[in-house]
């Protein structure tokens, strides 16, 4: 009997989208009845070697989300996340996290600071500008707000940046309101209160870009009261607004993100797409759930959404010429496995994980989008401790020339860990 929930109870789960506290008290005791069924010795079934990303005894690491790598270009350098306080618990800004670089070939540290502004899911959204650069949210406690850095790690030099990060490139970089995803998903939000951005209103709200020339500059280039204008429905008047996952394309001269709106409980979901050059806003998809995307392309996405015709899978959007195309993305169990995050690399392979199955174990799977060929990575188990805003998806991510994979897991000894997996190792 298959492990994985079958596709009536994914249209079950879909349909109890639109009662989200009955859904959540439903799923956690189904999934443990599942589990008290299916469960298993294992803890990782996988014919490749994932190797932990080591730091500091007692100190647990993770990256973050999953669509930026933790290696720099050259592959030579690996950046992440680690604490000593559990990732069990919720994220709490006394109890600051580490930034790290370290080297691939040695295993020398090569660089480390300290951050209020993370969570479990994203972290501290720290990311490569270049082959020696990054930069990384932290909380100026004297002057209460929220910054950013940005530390080239061959001159030691660090500039502060006036505003946190949400993506950048060398160039500038956009961020949002960490203030309002605190209270409508704290997931991604962090604990500080920033007062520059507390009850900015809709009209001042919204999607800002930072010039990384003059650091104190900022720029609303769309406000949530615009994007309420935008094919608006009946069911944003009186509802709570935001918008998240702000995803540059390849070649930064447009950006993706999800508008998300709460009509009481229920959450309604669309993506969109700004053009940085022309300021133009394009919807994408807008039947109600959009989850993971990833650019395959500078003009086309993979994306696990809804549609009115096909249902909850993974589709490709194709948005090159003036029409807007959304077909599904298919695969073998394309239509069965459920929501996961997508990774592609250079448009040939897609890494997707999925969430826990009946015996809490998260799979892992290689996709070939020339040949719509799938193929099983790993399985890892995820205990019961990690729920919520603690899950540890495995949010994987291929390394920029493609020559290694990373996942964060909890599957051994149930600690959050950052792991590489050199490929065909």
């Amino acid at each position: 009997m298959s492990k994985n929930y079958s596709i009536v109870e994914r249209k079950l789960a879909a349909f109890f989208r639109r009662f989200p506290t009955l859904k959540k008290k439903i799923k956690s005791k189904y999934q443990y009845l599942n589990y008290l069924f299916y469960r298993s010795k294992d803890r990782i079934i996988s014919d490749s070697n994932f190797i932990e990303v080591e730091y500091k005894e007692g100190y647990e690491t993770f990256f973050g989300y999953y669509d930026k790598s933790p290696m720099n270009r050259s592959e030579d350098k690996i950046l992440f996340q680690a604490t000593k306080y559990p990732t069990t618990k919720l994220p709490n800004p006394n109890e600051p996290i580490a930034i790290v670089v370290k080297c691939n070939e040695t295993g020398l540290i090569v660089y480390e600071d300290l951050t209020r502004a993370y969570n479990w899911q994203q972290g501290a959204k720290p990311m490569w500008l270049s082959d020696n650069e990054i930069i990384y949210n932290f909380y100026d406690i004297d002057e209460g707000v929220y910054k950013s850095k940005i530390v080239n790690l061959s001159t030691k030099q660090v500039k502060l940046i006036g505003y946190p990060n949400y993506d950048a490139t060398a160039q500038f970089a956009l961020t949002l309101n960490f203030d309002t995803l605190n209270k409508l998903r704290p997931d991604y939000g962090y604990r500080e209160v920033d007062s520059r951005f507390v009850d900015l209103g809709y009209a001042k709200d919204g999607i800002f870009k930072i010039d990384l020339e003059n650091e104190n500059k900022l720029e609303l280039i769309i406000s949530i009261e615009e994007l309420c204008k935008i094919d608006s429905k009946d069911s944003m008047a009186k509802a709570k607004h935001k918008v998240n996952h702000i995803m540059l394309s390849p070649e930064c001269d447009k950006f993706i993100f999800l508008h998300r709106w709460f009509e009481d409980e229920r959450k309604f979901d669309r993506l969109l797409v700004y053009d940085l050059l022309t300021r133009e806003i394009r919807v994408l998809l807008d039947d109600e759930m959009v989850s993971h995307c990833f650019w395959k392309d500078n003009n086309s996405l993979v994306a696990f959404a809804t549609t009115k015709k096909l249902g909850d899978r993974y589709y490709e959007i194709d948005f090159s010429n003036d029409s807007v195309i959304v077909k599904e993305l298919e695969f073998e169990g394309s239509n069965s496995l459920g929501d996961g995050h997508p990774n592609v690399f250079n448009k040939k392979e897609m890494l997707i994980d999925t969430y826990p199955d009946r015996a809490r174990m998260k799979n892992l799977y290689v996709v070939n989008l020339e040949t719509s060929e799938i193929s099983k990575v790993a399985s890892l188990f995820e205990s019961f401790k990690f729920k919520g805003e603690t899950r540890c998806d495995l949010h994987p991510r291929w390394s920029p020339k493609g020559n290694y994979i990373f996942i964060d897991s909890v599957h051994n000894n149930e600690t959050r860990k950052l792991y590489i997996n050199k490929r065909n190792s």
